[in-house]
């Protein structure tokens, strides 16, 4: 996924940097850290997103957790410290 999304990017004039996440915990405990966030507040949601909150209030028993999942790398990613902009 990430090479297409490169290719179609610079296909387009956009020259940005793009990394692929690799995870080595399962993802079932990924996205249940992210628990502690929502239930103090700190991770908020908008009615909008009614996908995301549909596999959210339905994990883990919904058969689609990628809305989930990628709002945890996300949380993961903003968490990381930065140095000019690049994340280590």
């Amino acid at each position: 996924m990430v090479d297409e999304l490169k290719r179609r990017l610079r296909s387009k004039g956009h020259n940005i940097i793009i990394k692929s996440l690799q995870h080595s915990s399962q993802k079932h405990s990924r996205i249940c850290s992210l628990e502690p966030y929502v239930s103090q507040g700190l991770l908020r949601f908008s009615r909008k997103h009614q996908q995301l909150l549909q596999q959210l209030i339905q994990f883990p028993l919904a058969k689609n957790d990628d809305g989930p999942d990628a709002l945890e790398m996300a949380v993961d990613t903003a968490r990381k410290p930065r140095v000019a902009g690049v994340f280590l």
